[in-house]
Order: structure tokens, then C-alpha cells, then sequence
């Protein structure tokens, strides 16, 4: 996934979990670390699932 698909999932995350990011702040990360950060939610998510 490139910066703009990560940023908008994590706008848009659809989980229990309540994302709450400025696109300023999003903007200013690394790709990298937007993905640590979608992988975490995700994960996170997951198990308030299981």
C-alpha cells in the first residue's frame, strides 16, 4: 500500500477501535510508520473479535 491508501484507511478505519488523526499529522509520517500503525489497529481490533 502506498501513503495515500494507508492515510485513508486509517481516516476511515472501520473498527471498534476509534482512530482519531489530523491528515496534518498522518502527512508527516513515514509510510513505514503509518503502516506500524495500521497493522497495530488492526491487530488490536481483532482481538476485541476473538
Amino acid at each position: 500500500m502506498n501513503k495515500r491508501e494507508v492515510k485513508s484507511r486509517l481516516l476511515h478505519f472501520p473498527g471498534r477501535l476509534k482512530l482519531d488523526f489530523t491528515e496534518d499529522y498522518l502527512d508527516s509520517l513515514t509510510v513505514e510508520r503509518l503502516r506500524h500503525i495500521l497493522l497495530a489497529a488492526l491487530m488490536v481490533d481483532m482481538r476485541k473479535h476473538a
